[in-house]
């Protein structure tokens, strides 16, 4: 493959934000409405272990599962099954999809283990699938047709310098994924195994991030990347000296809550920002307000019984999320909250359950 380009804009780039994340002073809460709350159906056809990308439009969800049915289902938004992809090496099925994007008439869904970018129309009717010599983790369309794609894609080959040899962890790829046409955050090949879950965000302009980095990208005019965001974890955060160290005492640190490490599912809408990040061995998100540059935390989130425990995800409105929400953790919540008027039983083998709601800006 030809590098077309090559840019990177370092970290010393004048952030244009930072969020102060305190875990000790803050107890914040924003003002929360439950919108509605959706139960997908549950069936042997349609049965999802857990949901690890979600994409919403006027009135049906996709959810990928990747670990468990290795499937992309479409639901409708009042929870019904309409279809999912099939799973499998022959014909038409997929075995290993890792991420997915929904444009006007399309579905892209990328299978690493055939290394395919597999085509479907919008009710998840098959079309055709191409085949492509990349490691492809994560992508999202850019407005000029090219593609934002974080590949661990490492090429030794016909180099002769050790510069040659670099490890990236985003390029930008052609509208038909045949060509690297730029290279985007140099990164170390000891942590090349380390995947983010979620770390772009699918907007119009996305934004993205990278392992062991506090920074939250995004893209300039010339589509460099720059960071927009720099996150402190006050008191938590990875130093370079933590880097240096072995990664198994990174996430030891990290397990024991002496630092965060990495964040990672990233969502956005018009005035709110969220990410998600791993501490003491459990996953935790922040709502950043960022008209008035304020954090919450989930943890007062849900120690005020404003949400259950649940991963965050954006929806096509103004300040709009949804909360996927595993049984369990539905039925405890109410169970302590009466507030709901919840008439359903809900089973602890069910689907999860997704929380639409809004954050209101006082």
């Amino acid at each position: 493959m030809v590098l077309f380009l090559f840019f990177f804009i370092s970290c010393s780039h004048n952030v244009e934000n930072s969020i102060n994340v305190d875990f000790v002073s803050n107890n914040r809460v924003p003002n929360i409405t439950i919108d509605s709350i959706t139960f997908l159906e549950t069936s042997s056809s349609c049965l999802l272990g857990s949901i690890t990308t979600l994409y919403v439009d006027s009135n049906r969800i996709y959810l990928l599962d990747v670990d468990h049915a290795k499937s992309l289902f479409l639901f409708s938004t009042k929870g019904e099954f309409l279809s999912k992809t099939s799973y499998g090496q022959g014909p038409n099925e997929l075995l290993e999809p890792v991420d997915f994007y929904v444009d006007d008439s399309l579905v892209y869904i990328w299978d690493q283990s055939s290394s395919k970018m597999n085509y479907y129309d919008r009710a998840l009717n098959f079309i055709e699938a191409n085949k492509r010599d990349i490691v492809l983790r994560n992508f999202s369309r850019l407005g000029n047709d090219k593609w934002l794609v974080r590949s661990e894609y490492y090429d030794v080959y016909g180099k002769t310098t050790e510069s040659d040899k670099t490890f990236y962890y985003y390029y930008i790829y052609s509208n038909d994924f045949e060509r690297i046409e730029q290279t985007l955050i140099p990164f170390e090949q000891k942590f090349m195994s380390i995947a983010l879950s979620d770390p772009i965000y699918k907007g119009r302009r996305p934004l993205f991030c990278n392992q062991f980095d506090m920074n939250i990208y995004g893209l300039d005019d010339e589509q460099r990347a720059i960071p927009i965001y720099k996150v402190n974890f006050i008191g938590k955060s990875l130093s370079e000296a933590d880097k240096e160290k072995s990664l198994e005492l990174i996430f030891k640190r990290q397990a024991e809550g002496d630092i965060v490490a990495n964040i990672e599912n990233i969502v956005c809408n018009n005035d709110l920002l969220s990410f998600q990040y791993p501490y003491k061995r459990d996953l935790h998100y922040v709502i950043y307000s960022k008209n008035d540059e304020v954090v919450y935390l989930s943890q007062s989130i849900i120690s005020a019984g404003l949400l259950p425990k649940g991963r965050i995800h954006s929806v096509n409105s103004n300040n709009g999320f949804i909360l996927t929400v595993s049984p369990i953790d539905f039925v405890e919540y109410v169970e302590n909250h009466n507030n709901l008027g919840i008439s359903k039983k809900v089973e602890i083998d069910d689907n999860p359950i997704l929380v639409w709601f809004s954050v209101n800006q006082d």
